[in-house]
């Protein structure tokens, strides 16, 4: 259910990188570069992992969690003094149900599910594929799954009621939320827009993260097309109320 890409050099943090449903759907072939690849191989000092669905199955295929603990065993992740785990949507979704698996101490997840469960979110519709998943074994809820971590950094937008709906539910003390208003279920596209998905990465990375600059940093947002659209298209509708 998986291919999974190991790119190893001498570094001392190695990054774990999950693609989302879109990348899975749209672009099944195994030799592809996964999520990611492109940031990290140009990062010298960065080894990677990417881990590759042949179907958007929101990872809850068997096998991945056998990969982990078989690396973990082989005492592979103790080379790197810090793993980070990432992801966007059902990758940022991976990125929190695997931290602990893949022995991270850092998770930088985007717009993410908390769960796909149908008695759990009976209110969320958006993603068939995984909705159709087995939700009933471990992890249920992502952030099971990240508790050790020592850094979590969810970044979303909270008037997307659903994506601000699964981050609520991801109860992990050590979570820090970066509300990117008006962008929707796109936060990767609007980063990179932005010309910051790399510097987030890289604050998260390198334990420079700081709330209150990134409340400052995304206010750049506003000069984006997308974003004004969604500007006017909010205050069209309820002009029409």
């Amino acid at each position: 259910h998986y291919t999974v890409d190991i790119l190893l050099r001498p570094a001392k943090q190695i990054v774990v990188c999950f693609d989302h449903a879109g990348i899975a759907e749209n672009k099944p072939d195994r030799t592809r570069p996964g999520w990611g690849f492109g940031f990290v191989s140009k990062h010298t000092d960065k080894a990677g992992i990417f881990v590759k669905p042949t179907a958007s199955h929101w990872f809850r295929k068997p096998g991945l969690f056998d990969l982990c603990r078989d690396l973990r065993d082989s005492g592979f992740f103790t080379r790197y003094d810090s793993v980070i785990t990432y992801g966007g949507s059902m990758g940022g979704y991976a990125a929190l149900a695997y931290a602990d698996a893949f022995c991270a101490d850092k998770v930088l997840s985007l717009n993410p599910q908390a769960t796909l469960s149908k008695a759990l979110v009976p209110w969320e519709t958006r993603f068939p594929q995984g909705r159709a998943q087995e939700w009933d074994s471990f992890p249920v809820n992502a952030a099971l799954g990240a508790a050790h971590a020592a850094r979590v950094v969810v970044a979303f937008d909270r008037r997307c009621a659903e994506d601000a709906a699964h981050v609520d539910l991801l109860d992990l003390p050590q979570k820090t939320d970066l509300n990117i208003p008006f962008v929707g279920h796109g936060v990767p596209y609007h980063l990179r827009e932005m010309g910051l998905l790399e510097r987030l990465f890289s604050d998260v990375a390198e334990d420079r993260f700081d709330p209150a600059e990134w409340r400052r940093l995304v206010r750049a947002r506003r000069s984006l097309d997308d974003y004004k659209a969604r500007i006017e298209a909010g205050l069209s509708a309820r002009r029409a109320r």
